[in-house]
């Protein structure tokens, strides 16, 4: 169902939850929405993570969007419970960090509006969360030119006290 959001957006929505990701031997994160070209941060990862699982506390399931975020190098962790084995007293759609959390019935055409408004939310979420890291980049690169400007004028002290040391 949410590839169909994914496509109509011009976002590419890959199943990978058969193969490894980042962390050795990890499978952790079952599709990767890679924002589309013509998006703010196109390339960006939103990693979805599908359960149908009743053994999931609410604790547990931030775990494994926090794993499943860094295994496939995502931004985003969209967490799509299954209404029929959602932990009791779930909020049906949630933010927690970098983290959203929805409760969705595949046979109930009535929650499709929630996983769409969840995905939207991802894709927000994700937007943000990359424009911070460039702007970060941009930071560091600016730091990098002010740490090589430190090195020359340091070369230039150790010439200084060489030549002073020579004095005759």
């Amino acid at each position: 169902h949410l590839q169909a959001h994914c496509l109509a957006a011009d976002d590419v929505f890959d199943a990978v939850g058969d193969t490894s990701g980042v962390i050795p031997r990890s499978k952790v994160g079952d599709f990767v929405v890679t924002m589309g070209p013509d998006s703010a941060v196109a390339g960006a990862n939103i990693v979805v993570e599908a359960k149908a699982s009743g053994v999931y506390t609410l604790k547990a399931t931030l775990e494994e969007a926090d794993v499943a975020r860094r295994n496939r190098s995502a931004s985003v962790c969209l967490f799509v419970h299954s209404s029929q084995t959602a932990p009791a007293g779930l909020p049906e759609l949630h933010r927690w960090g970098l983290d959203i959390v929805v409760v969705w019935d595949a046979d109930d055409p009535a929650t499709d509006v929630r996983l769409k408004a969840a995905y939207l939310l991802a894709k927000a979420l994700c937007v943000r969360a990359n424009q911070h890291n460039e702007e970060e980049a941009a930071s560091l690169a600016e730091m990098d030119v002010a740490i090589e400007a430190i090195r020359k004028q340091i070369a230039g002290f150790e010439e200084i006290k060489t030549s002073a040391r020579t004095v005759v």
